[in-house]
């Protein structure tokens, strides 16, 4: 039985899954089985898959049927069909930095932890080709013992593009777990919309999808505090974004009475501009804070912090030539 199973949910990923699944086998920890769940894809990814299974039998290939509309179920079959006692999940368009099992493993034995959770990592912006160093724990720097899942509850549909979080939330409320953060970013997980442009236009055709999903984390979240006050504030925004002022306003100030913040109350006053306005700030504080602020915070990092993993980062994505 192999010591961990990494899930890999792919959907239309020909242009990736070749690295995602290589960032796997290149690990200095070998004793694992990789599962991909196809959500049905109509490009080559299966193919792709398939013809590097030929040399490596450690891959697993699942092709569901149809189409599940989101990472949740293909992650939780996954899961379900995995035989090793650890899950690590990769979404497709990411890849592990050579170390990241053997790390994760030996901080899990030596802390005796049931989910150990990478505190930070590193995103390749690929039309500016810039990596920044994020602060954060997205899926792909988890490693999770396998009954978690069982005791906390699998990813939910109905939560996808934050399934993460409401899994995260589960946990919170669950009793006897151990749970340890890790600090160094050992995954890079990829940014490869067409333009800038693209992403906000994206993010306001979405935001109602958004508001729906983020209403199936507040029922998650009843009772703590921190979580529904970031979820409120989440929704208020999501609704100013689709032109809603009256509605995000009532969620900016029920995050305010939740856990004082600056975030509400200035968005809250910002509401009163009206949707143009309020887009065209909102979107030039995204910039400043991800672009402008993570370029000063990386040289930081790189110059007295993770060094040397930045530059092993800079360098798988260098031998990932066939992807740019």
């Amino acid at each position: 039985m192999p010591e961990v199973s990494v899930i890999i949910p792919t959907y239309n990923s020909e242009k990736f899954i070749e690295h995602t699944l290589k960032s796997v086998l290149n690990q200095t920890f070998q004793d694992f089985e990789i599962i991909v769940v196809d959500d049905a894809s109509i490009d080559k990814t299966k193919e792709i898959i398939k013809k590097i299974q030929l040399k490596e039998k450690r891959i697993r290939l699942i092709e569901l049927e149809e189409n599940s509309g989101g990472p949740a179920i293909p992650t939780n079959v996954g899961i379900k069909e995995a035989k090793s006692p650890f899950i690590s999940i990769l979404e497709a368009d990411d890849f592990y930095l050579p170390d990241f099992l053997r790390s994760r493993l030996d901080d899990i034995k030596k802390n005796n932890l049931d989910w150990n959770i990478g505190s930070s990592f590193y995103v390749f912006l690929k039309n500016s080709r810039f990596i920044k160093y994020v602060r954060g724990s997205p899926v792909s720097t988890w490693v999770v013992r396998k009954d978690l899942f069982e005791k906390a509850g699998y990813f939910k549909k109905t939560q996808d593009g934050f399934q993460d979080a409401g899994f995260s939330i589960r946990v919170v409320k669950s009793k006897n777990i151990k749970i340890g953060l890790f600090p160094t970013p050992l995954t890079v997980c990829f940014v490869h919309s067409q333009s800038n442009t693209y992403f906000f236009d994206n993010i306001k055709k979405k935001s109602r999808i958004f508001i729906e999903r983020l209403k199936s984390l507040l029922d998650d979240a009843s009772g703590l505090k921190d979580w529904e006050a970031v979820i409120y504030w989440k929704l208020g925004n999501y609704y100013c974004l689709l032109g809603e002022m009256r509605e995000g306003r009532k969620h900016f100030e029920a995050s305010l009475k939740l856990k004082p913040n600056i975030n509400p109350p200035l968005f809250y006053l910002l509401s009163f501009l009206g949707k143009t306005f309020y887009f065209r700030i909102w979107r030039m504080l995204w910039f400043a804070k991800n672009i402008l602020f993570e370029k000063l915070k990386l040289l930081f990092y790189i110059g007295f912090k993770y060094r040397n993993e930045y530059f092993t980062a800079r360098g798988v994505l260098n031998s990932f030539k066939s992807y740019f």
